[in-house]
């Protein structure tokens, strides 16, 4: 069964049911046509119906990138603004991927966000250790010290408690994707 209230999937099944002139009532797909265009209608319904359905065989980095597409509609619509995908260097040489960067202004740090679609304890203690080699670089360049955020996607995924406990200890701050009031205040 296809998730409809994900916010990036309700998108890619819009964009199809008009790629394909369909329409949907009650979770139908259907098509209105008459006989001279039955053929094509038939053609473009198993068509709309096949794209739809490969929905529900997404791969893990294509369910990544959904909640990553629908994080930045999020962020977009709450005008949110910063730079998307940022390459920063760490103490060690090393280049990491930040999700989201929202710039320094007065009397606020910058803000290092990563969206996380299944935040396990493995994916978290990469993603300490990527801040902490961030961090030390960054506040080496800048003189104040940046702010490390994971946009946790909670609503398919569980929050272990081992997790929160352990972005606790390392000064990192898990804003769970459920509490969208929180996440729009994510730059406060």
């Amino acid at each position: 069964m296809i998730d409809f209230k994900n916010e990036t999937r309700q998108r890619i099944i819009s964009h199809t049911l008009k790629q394909f002139n369909l329409s949907m009532a009650d979770n139908e797909i259907y098509i209105d046509t008459d006989a001279r265009h039955f053929a094509q209608s038939k053609h473009d319904l198993m068509q709309g119906i096949l794209k739809i359905y490969d929905l529900t065989m997404t791969t893990k980095s294509n369910v990544s990138n959904l909640f990553v597409d629908e994080v930045l509609s999020y962020f977009e619509e709450k005008e949110i603004y910063g730079s998307y995908n940022q390459s920063l260097t760490g103490t060690t040489g090393i280049n990491y991927k930040i999700n989201f960067v929202i710039n320094p202004r007065k009397h606020k740090p910058e803000i290092l966000i990563d969206f996380v679609n299944d935040l396990n304890f493995n994916v978290f203690t990469t993603d300490a250790f990527k801040y902490k080699d961030v961090v030390n670089e960054r506040y080496h360049l800048e003189g104040i010290k940046p702010v490390y955020k994971i946009i946790a996607n909670d609503e398919d995924n569980k929050l272990s408690d081992k997790v929160l406990m352990a972005a606790r200890s390392e000064d990192i701050e898990i804003v769970r994707w459920s509490d969208k009031a929180k996440v729009a205040a994510i730059v406060d």
